[in-house]
């Protein structure tokens, strides 16, 4: 680690809802288990910082890992299917950070 607030991001699974993301989930799918190293060109290092950016990201969600693997979604898009996505899978908030998600 080279900070205390330092998180290895790792894409562990992506939940889809219906067949109108199945070239992106194929994408997804295919980039699991690897390590987040930055998000629309902006290191993160951690979940916080993801979250925020997330938060203040435009139209493209940009991606980036460990090994040169990029995934680049449609923010809008994307946002048309969260709800059914969380529906489908019992999800009740998109996001839920906890104090303890980064080191004080």
């Amino acid at each position: 680690r080279s900070s205390i607030d330092e998180q290895v991001l790792v894409l562990g699974h992506a939940l889809c809802a219906d067949g109108d993301f199945d070239d992106a989930a194929e994408e997804v799918q295919g980039t699991v288990h690897s390590i987040l190293k930055s998000f629309n060109g902006v290191p993160v290092r951690n979940l916080r910082e993801l979250a925020a950016a997330l938060a203040g990201a435009g139209r493209w969600l940009r991606f980036e890992f460990r090994h040169g693997e990029v995934i680049v979604l449609d923010s809008e898009a994307a946002e048309k299917h969260r709800r059914q996505v969380m529906e489908v899978h019992r999800i009740q908030h998109p996001m839920c950070l906890r104090k303890d998600d980064v080191a004080a």
